[in-house]
């Protein structure tokens, strides 16, 4: 399980903009942005988790803060399947209110732990 917490948009990516093009030409889909340099940072990290899907990991991207971009979290939730109807709903929504993070992630968590698809172990 990967739990990411972010309070923005992308920024830093590794993949490169031929990498990302030939993905998405040959995986489209209305989640990705144009296909574009102007849009490398925001489908670099869409593609990793569109590949990620069907592995065995399960992303949640997770917002928190004014600054949190939902429509980036939640296309890629819909990419990776994690979203709140599998490829058709939204990511977890954090707060912007600083008072209130502990009480909404505490309840995210325990949302993605009960929600059936993962497993604690020992």
């Amino acid at each position: 399980v990967i739990i990411l917490l972010t309070d923005g948009v992308p920024n830093v990516y590794s993949s490169s903009q031929s990498t990302v093009s030939a993905y998405i030409n040959a995986n489209p889909s209305s989640n990705y942005y144009s296909n574009s340099s102007s849009n490398l940072s925001y489908n670099a990290p869409l593609m990793q988790a569109a590949q990620s899907k069907g592995t065995g990991l399960q992303l949640f991207p997770v917002g928190t803060g004014m600054g949190a971009d939902y429509d980036f979290l939640d296309r890629m939730a819909r990419l990776n399947g994690s979203a709140s109807s599998g490829t058709s709903g939204t990511a977890p929504r954090g707060s912007g209110n600083p008072a209130s993070y502990e009480a909404t992630l505490t309840s995210i968590f325990q949302n993605i732990i009960k929600g059936g698809r993962v497993r604690l172990a020992h």
